[in-house]
């Protein structure tokens, strides 16, 4: 039996388990889960908004 390759995330593995961390903590809530697909979805479909920058002061 062939053993799973442990290196599949392969270099800078931190920052995609940081990325997978953040996404299952916004898919976890119901309302944040339907924002997040629907975005996707928006996207997919070339629909894009842009918001327009507020200055810091």
């Amino acid at each position: 039996m062939k053993q799973p390759d442990s290196d599949h995330l392969g270099k800078g593995s931190a920052a995609n388990s940081k990325a997978f961390d953040e996404t299952a903590y916004l898919l976890s809530s119901k309302a944040n889960a339907h924002r997040l697909l629907k975005s996707i979805a928006n996207l997919r479909a070339g629909k894009l908004t842009t918001l327009k920058e507020t200055p810091i002061l």
